[in-house]
């Protein structure tokens, strides 16, 4: 790590130079200079894009506290094994994590879109296809989208989207102004997939779950239709 911290009043600059950490699937490193600025107006981060072959994770962009947003971030290829040696006593994970955000909008109206992506999955033994998961803010409504896919056949699929105020122009505010509208369905998933998440008092999960429910109504105290079957 090479590089140079400075604080002026109400800002802090850091200038990144030279920057490596060595992680299981290799050396992450930063190919070029990148810099972070923060003031009582914005965070601004030009160039923090690290490399490890075809992997990369990316932060550029600025935050505004008011006006215009224009901000980038991902991860792309990063090996969930990287972060077993800084889990004492936890079992191993493994798979490969992708991540992207998009933030555009103004402070007074973000847009924001987020998709997360892990294939395969492992955890204490057990393995499932992937996990996807993506959310998107704009106009005054989140709606969000996530699927576990057990194998090719089977899977647990949820969407739902809600109205909510969110932006950061005068404080941060973030709260429904409508009520949810939310469906989860399932064709027959194995229960053991939720073991390697289990705590001690739920444990050793079997069996197979199928289910369709709608939850809808004011998030405070909704109310779901539909059936389980295990």
């Amino acid at each position: 790590l090479a590089g140079s911290l400075r604080m002026p009043p109400g800002a802090i600059d850091v200038s990144l130079t030279t920057l490596a950490r060595q992680l299981p699937d290799g050396i992450w490193q930063l190919p070029g200079p990148a810099t972070i600025h923060k003031d009582s107006r914005q965070i601004s981060v030009s160039k923090l894009h690290l490399t490890n072959g075809q992997k990369q994770m990316l932060v550029d962009g600025t935050v505004n506290f008011a006006g215009a947003q224009n901000m980038t971030a991902m991860l792309d290829g990063f090996a969930l094994s990287n972060v077993n040696p800084f889990i004492a006593g936890k079992p191993a994970r493994g798979g490969v994590l992708s991540f992207s955000l998009r933030l555009a909008g103004s402070a007074r109206a973000p847009v924001i879109h987020a998709r997360t992506e892990i294939k395969p999955l492992e955890a204490k033994g057990y393995k499932i296809a992937g996990l996807e998961v993506q959310a998107d803010y704009g106009n005054g409504r989140m709606t969000a989208e996530a699927a576990i896919h057990q194998d090719r056949v089977h899977q647990l699929v949820a969407n739902a989207n809600l109205p909510m105020e969110l932006g950061w122009e005068h404080g941060f505010v973030a709260h429904p102004s409508g009520d949810l509208d939310a469906h989860l369905r399932s064709n027959a998933i194995n229960l053991a997939m939720f073991n390697p998440v289990s705590q001690r008092t739920l444990r050793d999960f079997a069996g197979l779950l199928s289910l369709n429910l709608d939850v809808t109504g004011p998030v405070q105290h909704p109310a779901a239709s539909g059936g389980i079957w295990v």
